[in-house]
């Protein structure tokens, strides 16, 4: 067995330069058989065909698309090509002594923009208005990670224009009480806060105002103990 190791850190087989992806996101294993396995360890999870994986262990065939934090899709075929010669290569350990390799065309990473790793003062772009309200179905009751500022009020703008719609707006207010929660958590500790802290909202008014406030906070620049910055990417 071999394991090739996928993250943002450069120690990692495969590099994805990503401030969402964790230094060690995740690890690809390549048993003597040849049966594969991905074990996501990371902060924010991987979609595996579409399908959320969280710190847990899924089997792959070898056709899956994986994509990351950030919007990165690297076909699995990309990281272990077919045919057999992954399994020669890492076997005589040569795969390990490749430079870190980093996603083809395929993906929507672009290598040429973020060649170096983001500076902790400077803020790298946040997901598009659209992207923001895929991003959140796709973490419909992610209660871990952290959520930045514009992703947070991009969703508030979101709740507007839904709930101004009859009967549309029943629909989306029951549909969003789990994902609401989920991201107003993700904004609490991207202040450094607990997510308990949403229990002030019980308090009227002076409750109200304090979330408000939170909300409005810029993201921690620093990683805390719930992930690194999704803004800074320190």
């Amino acid at each position: 067995m071999r394991i090739i190791r996928i993250g943002r850190s450069q120690s990692n087989h495969y590099v994805l330069q990503h401030p969402s992806v964790s230094s060690s996101h995740a690890d690809l294993r390549v048993l003597d058989n040849g049966i594969m396995e991905y074990t996501d360890h990371s902060t924010n999870g991987t979609l595996v065909n579409g399908r959320f994986v969280h710190n847990a262990t899924v089997r792959l065939q070898g056709h899956e698309v994986l994509e990351f934090p950030g919007h990165i899709r690297v076909r699995v075929s990309e990281i272990v090509p077919p045919g057999g010669t992954v399994v020669e290569n890492l076997a005589s350990n040569r795969y390990e002594d490749r430079p870190p390799r980093r996603p083809s065309s395929f993906s929507s990473y672009n290598p040429e923009v973020s060649r170096q790793e983001p500076e902790a003062s400077t803020p790298v772009q946040g997901m598009g208005f659209g992207e923001t309200l895929t991003y959140y179905f796709q973490h419909y009751a992610d209660f871990s990670g952290r959520a930045r500022r514009q992703e947070y009020w991009y969703i508030v703008l979101w709740n507007v224009i839904f709930m101004a719609v009859p009967f549309v707006d029943i629909i989306w207010a029951v549909a969003t009480i789990i994902p609401g929660l989920a991201v107003s958590v993700r904004r609490l500790h991207d202040t450094g806060r607990s997510g308990t802290w949403l229990l002030l909202a019980l308090i009227p008014v002076v409750g109200f105002i304090v979330i408000l406030i939170f909300t409005l906070e810029d993201s921690q620049r620093e990683a805390n103990e719930y992930g690194i910055s999704p803004k800074y990417g320190a």
